[in-house]
């Protein structure tokens, strides 16, 4: 469990994801070259949210680790309400490095890291 203060939903998950991956999952599975995460269809963290991915994209290329995400189906879990002004434009969101599962592509996908990018990136994140 995670508590935190920010109002931005997608931040917090994905702080509290590298929070985790340092404290415990770099420890104990330090070969690693992917994270699995499993999400809402829902909400700010949703397959659908732009700034969802963009924040993933963001700790991919922190950590040089693919995260693979699988989203549950819509209606089978409970989800937070709470969404903020930030907006990612449609070119930036095109350079996030997404790839979509064959099956169901849009709640199934690894976003990859920028080899070629240093951190931190201007991707087109901006406030309310």
């Amino acid at each position: 469990m995670s508590v935190g203060v920010d109002h931005d939903t997608p931040d917090f998950a994905v702080t509290s994801i590298e929070t985790w991956w340092k404290h415990v999952g770099q420890p104990r599975y330090p070969n690693a070259r992917e994270i699995f995460i499993t999400a809402d269809a829902s909400g700010s963290n949703g397959h659908r949210p732009r700034m969802w991915k963009a924040e993933l994209q963001r700790l991919a290329d922190k950590l040089d680790l693919a995260i693979h995400v699988s989203h549950f189906p819509p209606g089978t879990s409970k989800w937070n309400k709470i969404s903020t002004g930030k907006k990612i434009s449609t070119k930036d969101f095109r350079a996030l490095k997404i790839e979509r599962d064959d099956f169901h592509g849009d709640w199934n996908y690894v976003v990859k890291p920028h080899k070629e990018m240093q951190w931190p990136v201007d991707l087109g994140i901006r406030g309310p």
